[in-house]
């Protein structure tokens, strides 16, 4: 019999991971890909979402300066953002908003795509700015420098419209898989054990920060 759990299991020496092509393959494998992403971002939603109280206390409670308990949660809305929208862009494994979304959800996607490639990502907007400030006294001959910084360093509501928008992929995503996992099951069962073990073996490597600039290519073509 089958067994979709693999993670766990006592006897995983027996097993040989094997290559194996096909449409059903790569749509199964890079669904569940985005339908992670997605958990995660969800996972961070009570962090991002936070308020400066709580993100400060948090950084108390861990030992760290008040500057730490302004960045929780403005950083965790960040990787939200990031990873939200490198779901739908030009990447290996992506899909498309319009397949997921109703005409306003759409607005709201929009919204979180032109905050990650303006804000978040790269550094264009003028939610952000930089200046030296030069006060100069009105009473006397003083003046002041200081570099000065305007910055969006707190954003709950778009940490939830995130979050919400997230949750709409991941419950359409996983009506999908229910269905790909009966065709992919019923697929391999075509084979004999003979034919399975006759594939070839795969062989999975570590991620390496030495290998960034190599583009990777589909699981199952």
């Amino acid at each position: 019999m089958p067994s979709a759990e693999f993670n766990g299991r006592d006897d995983q020496q027996e097993f040989r991971e094997v290559e194996i092509a096909g449409d059903a393959f790569q749509e199964y494998a890079d669904k569940n890909f985005i339908l992670q992403t997605m958990a995660e971002i969800i996972s961070a939603a009570p962090i991002a979402s936070m308020n400066l109280i709580e993100g400060l206390s948090l950084a108390k409670h861990l030992g760290h300066g008040e500057r730490t308990g302004l960045s929780i949660p403005k950083y965790a809305l960040l990787g939200m953002a990031v990873s939200y929208a490198r779901c739908f862009s030009s990447g290996i494994v992506t899909i498309k908003p319009e397949d997921y979304f109703s005409s306003d959800e759409l607005k709201e996607h929009r919204l979180i795509i032109d905050f990650r490639s303006k804000y978040a990502a790269h550094d264009v907007s003028n939610l952000r700015a930089n200046h030296l400030s030069v006060r100069v006294s009105e009473s006397n001959e003083e003046f002041l420098c200081s570099p000065s910084v305007s910055d969006v360093v707190h954003q709950p509501n778009l940490a939830i419209q995130i979050e919400k928008l997230a949750n709409i992929v991941k419950s359409k995503l996983e009506e999908r898989i229910a269905d790909l996992d009966k065709e992919v099951e019923a697929e391999i069962m075509q084979k004999s054990i003979e034919e399975l073990r006759a594939l070839p073996s795969r062989h999975s490597t570590r991620p390496d920060l030495k290998n960034l600039k190599t583009r990777r290519g589909r699981s199952h073509q």
